[in-house]
C-alpha cells in the first residue's frame, strides 16, 4: 500500500482563478494556489480553535463572576442579619433600661413611703 495522500481537485471559475493568482502575486508569502489553499485552511482551523479557547476562557470568567456574585449576596445577607441582631439587642437593651428605671422609681417610692417621707413633689 502506498503512503500517498489523496489528491483533491478544485474547479475554479476563471474570475476566481484570476483573483487568486492576483492575490498570490501581490502577497509574496505564497507561491501557488495549493499553498494558498493550505494556508487558508490552516488559518481558519486555527482561528476556530482560538475561538473555542476564548469561549472557554469567557465561560470560566463567567463562572468566577457568578461565584463572586453569590459570595457578595451571602455577605450582604450576613451583614443584614447582623444588623437585625444588633437592632434587636439595642431594642432589648432600651426595654431593659426602661424597665430598670421603672423598677428603681418603684423602689424609691417604697423606701420613701416606709420612711414616712411620702411624695414631696405634690
Amino acid at each position: 500500500m502506498s503512503d500517498e495522500k489523496p489528491l483533491i481537485t478544485l474547479r475554479l471559475g476563471e474570475e476566481k482563478q484570476d483573483r487568486w493568482d492576483e492575490y498570490i502575486q501581490d502577497n509574496g508569502e505564497v507561491n501557488n494556489r495549493s499553498e494558498l489553499i493550505r494556508r487558508s485552511v490552516s488559518y481558519y482551523m486555527n482561528r476556530d480553535r482560538e475561538r473555542d479557547v476564548q469561549l472557554i476562557d469567557v465561560l470560566e470568567e463567567m463562572k468566577e463572576m457568578r461565584q463572586d456574585v453569590r459570595l457578595a449576596k451571602q455577605s450582604i445577607e450576613n451583614v443584614e442579619s447582623r444588623q437585625l441582631t444588633f437592632e434587636d439587642v439595642v431594642a432589648a437593651s432600651e426595654e431593659a433600661e426602661a424597665g430598670d428605671i421603672d423598677q428603681i422609681e418603684s423602689m424609691i417610692e417604697e423606701v420613701q413611703d416606709s420612711a414616712g417621707l411620702g411624695d414631696t413633689d405634690g
